[in-house]
C-alpha cells in the first residue's frame, strides 16, 4: 500500500528530483514510510486515527519560486490504511489547504504550481484605478 502511494507521487513529480529540490533523492519517500510505520505502531498501542504530515519543498520558474508542500497524512487504525487527507501549499504570500477525498484527485506538482502561481500573480497586479473606471462603477 505504501509503496503504490510513493510510486503516484513520484509519478506526478512530487519527488525531489522532479521538483529540483536540493535535498538528497528519496529523503520524502522515506520520511512518509518511517512516519507511517510509526503510525502504524502507535495505532497498535492505542486504536485511534494517527495523523501525521511531511514537508517538500519544490524549486520552479529557474529556482526563483520555492513552492512549500506540507503533506497530511491520516492512518486508520486496526486497518493502517494510509490516507492523504490535504496538502498544505504555499507559494511567497499565498496560502493554500487542497483537501482530497481521494487520493487520485492529487494533481501533478507542476500543475498545482502553475495555478498557485497564477494566483499570486493576479495578487501582484497593481489596481488601476482611472477616472473612467470609478464612475463606471458608480
Amino acid at each position: 500500500m505504501i509503496k503504490e502511494h510513493i510510486k503516484r507521487l513520484k509519478m506526478l513529480g512530487y519527488d525531489e528530483y522532479s521538483l529540483d529540490s536540493p535535498d538528497r533523492q528519496g529523503k520524502f519517500f522515506e520520511a512518509v514510510e518511517r512516519k507511517y510505520d510509526k503510525a502504524l505502531q502507535a495505532t497498535i498501542v492505542l486504536p485511534v486515527m494517527q495523523e501525521f504530515s511531511v514537508a517538500l519543498a519544490g524549486f520552479f520558474n529557474d529556482g526563483k519560486d520555492i513552492l512549500d508542500l506540507s503533506f497530511h497524512y491520516q492512518c486508520e487504525p486496526v486497518s493502517g490504511i494510509l490516507k492523504l487527507d490535504r496538502l498544505t501549499v504555499r507559494l511567497d504570500d499565498i496560502r493554500k489547504e487542497v483537501y482530497l477525498r481521494d487520493e487520485r484527485d492529487l494533481m501533478s506538482a507542476a500543475k498545482l504550481y502553475q495555478l498557485i502561481a497564477i494566483e499570486r500573480d493576479l495578487h501582484r497586479q497593481p489596481m488601476l484605478l482611472t477616472e473612467k473606471s470609478m464612475s463606471a462603477k458608480r
